[in-house]
């Protein structure tokens, strides 16, 4: 156990996906640092060995590993926190950045079209192999939406989504830009178990598991049932729901895909994949005991390093979320490609985005919204944070078509 003379300790935390939480709040920062080098000595003498260690403003993450088990580190500390992890050992890769590998294109960051307001990027490696994150809808509808209701420019517009084109779609972008006789190669990362993100990935693997080679999965889903899901803010958020979508991604992956590897990440480590570094900020344990009575407070942050330019992805990261990070990260945030929270529609804060500050925006949402919308053109009060990326970000594409920019020039593919 953790020693410490100050502070508060929490109970333990089942948060999901096999792991189990200690939280350790208010401690001295003077002598947290000491107490937290003297718990990782006791592990050592237990027989577990560092795998990995990060610091980034003043705050320390590790992971042990001593078997087939893990025991991760969080010391928050702007927040006096210090945090314990345990659970199962996932495929953690490489504890070093990976440079051995054939450079096959020119890297690139994709919006890829979609007929509704999803999230679907892909990250092309330099190696030729992907990172997708999320998706959208496993599902096909015809409806509509009012832009600025009850306001002198009020307009309807309709949607007809398509899972068919939406898959083919990004299939097709797979296939014509993988190296010549390679099928694509895939590391897909899901930033939440809301059925708008993960319901297509779970379709598209079960659907097109033989046009692709899935080597990972990435994700950190919570226990849904103990985190005040559905219990405030008139929520229609239903725990059994989200959890099923969590069990439908894990299993269709096991059951298409046996051989992938599956890592279950946690703030502060670092996922090396040719030629690029996968940075996570925030995982839904780091939020507890705060209530998540919304999807959107389980949406993992994290931040793609590739030839020295960065690509930040908060998902659907709520407000306080974002908060937590100015607090614990500041300056550190600054990166160069953003996908603005939430579809660009809510969620993001003045404070969060101008710490991100970047030159270019992936918005997941239709191009009427960019256009017409209040919220994302930032003159609704309230949404000053899109007003100030479209003043500052040099690039917007939204993903009514696919948009490419390459890396590192930062311009777009024509």
């Amino acid at each position: 156990m953790f020693v410490t003379e100050s502070g508060k300790k929490l109970p333990i935390h089942d948060c999901g996906c096999g792991c189990y939480q200690i939280t350790y709040q208010d401690l001295d920062p003077i002598q947290a640092p000491n107490e937290i080098a003297a718990y990782e000595a006791v592990l050592v003498s237990a027989g577990y060995v560092l795998f990995q260690e990060n610091e980034i403003e003043n705050n320390r993450f590790f992971t042990y590993v001593k078997g087939e088990n893990i025991i991760h580190g969080n010391y928050f500390a702007n927040m006096n926190e210090f945090r314990i992890v345990h659970g199962p050992k996932t495929a953690l890769g490489s504890a070093v950045p990976i440079t051995e590998y054939t450079r096959k294109v020119t890297p690139s960051v994709s919006i890829i079209g979609m007929t509704d307001d999803v999230l679907c990027l892909v990250i092309q490696l330099p190696d030729g192999s992907y990172i997708i994150i999320d998706g959208g809808w496993s599902y096909s509808k015809d409806w509509s939406k009012t832009l600025n209701k009850g306001l002198e420019n009020e307009r309807v517009v309709n949607y007809n989504r398509d899972v068919f084109v939406d898959m083919g779609n990004l299939l097709t972008f797979l296939q014509e830009n993988t190296p010549a006789g390679e099928k694509p190669r895939v590391t897909w990362m899901i930033t939440h178990a809301d059925p708008d993100h993960i319901t297509l990935p779970i379709r598209f693997i079960r659907d097109y598991a033989d046009q692709f080679e899935l080597q990972m999965a990435c994700y950190n889903f919570p226990n849904m049932f103990n985190i005040g899901l559905g219990e405030s803010c008139g929520s229609t958020n239903v725990p059994a729901n989200f959890a099923a979508h969590a069990a439908g991604f894990i299993n269709a992956v096991r059951v298409r895909f046996p051989e992938a590897g599956h890592y279950v990440y946690h703030t502060g480590q670092k996922l090396y994949l040719p030629g690029a570094e996968v940075e996570f900020l925030f995982s839904p344990e780091d939020y507890w005991p705060n209530p998540m009575p919304w999807m959107n407070h389980t949406s993992g942050v994290w931040r793609i390093t590739i030839d020295g330019k960065t690509i930040m992805i908060p998902g659907d990261a709520e407000a306080g979320l974002n908060n937590q990070m100015v607090n614990v990260f500041g300056d550190y945030l600054k990166s160069d490609i953003f996908q603005p929270n939430h579809h660009g529609c809510n969620c993001g804060t003045l404070e969060f985005y101008e710490k991100v500050s970047p030159s270019v925006c992936f918005w997941a949402c239709q191009q009427h919204h960019l256009d017409y919308d209040n919220r994302h053109r930032g003159i609704r009060p309230g949404y000053e944070f899109n007003g100030y990326l479209l003043k500052t970000a040099k690039l917007h594409f939204s993903n009514t078509e696919t948009h490419t920019v390459l890396i590192p020039t930062l311009e777009e593919k024509q």
